[in-house]
């Protein structure tokens, strides 16, 4: 038998402390290291995959907090005294109660798998990208020689600097990855059972691939700017497991593993933005765009 465990959390929080160092020019980068404690409360069900017959699958539902730890690392470079940019790593570990799993119906031959437990846990990778504003500092002061950090704005501060003219950025790339995809077939279009109740999923993994890009931005005196990339990629390697859960061939599941022998990729993006600061030597802004992704893969065994 098998079973399909849903899981996530609705809502979670953290209290944290961390301790860094500050180096460059004024003091102007921060890199820390950050750790505390978290809480999170996780919903989710645990649903019986399709094991023959029309009787309908049980799933249990379980609604829970817990609370945990995390660690992180992150670097703040200062812009000006008032504003900042910030990118940040967090992992979050959590444990989990018992959770009781139903009994399922499983044929031919006709059997009834007893209920069992299990005991999620809930692991997180979370990246973070902030803008900071300090409030009581200069907003647009950008000479760091003579402006120490977070300096009272004097009277009449001079506006933000522009651009004057159009500028250009280009190059290539060269991407290592790894990368897996599980596609989930349902049996709701053939048995009137909970969609989440599944007959077949495919499952590649450990998908090692080498691309190559192209990129470029162009960015006008207005501040309004448009980048892409386009790319090509192979994956030398992969595994591929195949399960079935289907009655009429007289096995309750069936799992047929096998190598892939090669696979393609194909991607793109293009985003249309506009920088909201700029200065002599940072840009921040935001944008928009639209992304494309293209995948094929071919198996042996």
């Amino acid at each position: 038998m098998s079973a399909n465990c849903k899981a996530g959390p609705n809502i979670f929080a953290t209290a944290t402390g961390r301790v860094g160092y500050t180096f460059g020019a004024s003091g102007g980068t921060l890199a820390y290291l950050k750790g505390g404690a978290a809480w999170q409360n996780n919903q989710g069900d645990v649903i019986n995959n399709h094991e023959g017959g029309l009787v309908p699958q049980e799933k249990t539902h379980f609604d829970y907090g817990r609370i945990g730890g995390i660690i992180g690392l992150g670097v703040e470079q200062a812009l000006t005294p008032a504003w900042s940019v910030a990118a940040e790593y967090d992992y979050l570990n959590f444990g989990g109660p018992s959770v009781a799993t139903p009994p399922t119906v499983q044929g031919p031959p006709f059997a009834i798998v007893p209920a069992n437990t299990t005991s999620p846990s809930s692991n997180y990778h979370i990246g973070k990208i902030g803008l900071n504003y300090h409030f009581g500092a200069d907003p647009w002061t950008a000479q760091w020689s003579y402006v120490p950090q977070y300096a009272k704005a004097p009277v009449g501060a001079p506006p933000i600097a522009y651009s004057d003219g159009w500028s250009f950025e280009g190059g290539s790339r060269l991407w290592l990855s790894r990368g897996r995809f599980q596609w989930d077939h349902s049996v709701a279009p053939y048995l009137p059972l909970d969609p989440s109740v599944l007959v077949s999923r495919l499952t590649y993994h450990g998908l090692d691939g080498l691309s190559g890009e192209l990129f470029g931005r162009v960015d006008s005196p207005s501040g309004v700017f448009l980048k892409g990339n386009i790319g090509l990629g192979r994956f030398d390697k992969g595994n591929i497991n195949n399960e079935d859960w289907l009655a009429d061939r007289e096995l309750s599941y069936i799992n047929n593993a096998s190598r892939q022998r090669n696979g393609r990729f194909t991607y793109f993006t293009a985003d249309l933005g506009y920088d909201f600061l700029r200065g002599a030597n940072y840009k921040v802004g935001g944008f928009i765009g639209w992304t494309y992704y293209e995948q094929s893969s071919d198996s042996i065994g």
